[in-house]
């Protein structure tokens, strides 16, 4: 009876963090440039104004700290994985603008939640989770080529403060190139995100991103594969409800290479967000 309560609890979690992750890594929210600032958080070099609150209900809650900081963290997901993520301004010029990200996780709970059998369970009920600090850094340029249009290059790293080759590979969607530094030296990334105002009251978001995952020194990995990668694009658009709501709806496609071959697959993306 516990052990079914518990692979229900570790399904729904699950499922939740999955896509409350790819909604959080798509930058979610729309943004338009107002004197090197933007209206909604993006993932664009640009922050939301001091002061400002953002609420989202897959998507993380973001704080404009100050003129050159921003927070952000979920308030429901940080207690199944616990972080805390970051953007600073660096340089702005013009149209040109330039940040770093920064996130810092500890996956332990996360892992040893979904360590078990049967239904929800993404590793095996006797894996020994590590205790582990997962670091994502990236540099942000962006551009506003037009008028309430930003262009974005992200170049980003993410490294793991413990590396276990004993570890069973967490190769479910999505989350597979989101966990790989805890088996790699670390995952380098590139990414491309454009997004703007389509109509007054309708924006949208495009987005690609590539991973190199460099996990070949996994012992179950088999010895003609390369370490792998991940390739992800997305999708969305945002519809203004009023000044301080904003319904989003999309859809997240990713192929990656897994030690058992190639697959892909699709993630629908819904999210509301209030701000105050």
């Amino acid at each position: 009876m516990k052990r079914e309560a518990r692979s229900g609890v570790s399904r729904t979690l699950l499922w939740g963090v999955a896509v409350q992750v790819t909604v959080a890594a798509a930058g979610g929210e729309l943004g338009f440039a107002q004197e090197q600032r933007s209206q909604w958080s993006t993932q664009s070099a640009k922050l939301i104004e001091p002061g400002r609150v953002e609420v989202g209900v897959l998507s993380q809650a973001r704080w404009g700290v100050s003129e050159r900081v921003e927070l952000g963290a979920h308030p429901l997901w940080f207690f199944v994985l616990p972080h805390v993520e970051g953007k600073l301004s660096l340089a702005s010029y013009g149209a040109w603008s330039l940040s770093s990200s920064h996130r810092l996780s500890y996956p332990t709970p996360f892992l040893d939640l979904v360590s078990t059998d049967g239904p929800g369970g993404l590793l095996p009920q006797t894996t020994d989770v590590p205790h582990a600090l997962l670091m994502d850094t990236a540099l942000l340029l962006s551009v506003e080529w037009r008028p309430e249009q930003l262009l974005t290059a992200e170049f980003g790293l993410q490294v793991a403060s413990h590396r276990d080759d004993s570890l069973p590979l967490l190769d479910f969607p999505f989350l597979y190139q989101r966990f790989a530094a805890l088996w790699a030296p670390g995952v380098p990334r590139f990414g491309l995100i454009a997004e703007g105002r389509a109509l007054g009251w309708l924006g949208y978001r495009a987005e690609l991103r590539y991973y190199d995952l460099n996990t070949s020194d996994i012992v179950i990995a088999p010895d003609d594969w390369n370490g792998g990668w991940a390739l992800e694009a997305a999708g969305a658009l945002h519809l203004q409800l009023g000044t301080n709501g904003r319904i989003s709806c999309g859809l997240r496609w990713a192929r990656a290479d897994y030690p058992i071959g190639q697959r892909s697959h699709w993630l629908p993306l819904v999210d509301y967000r209030y701000a105050f």
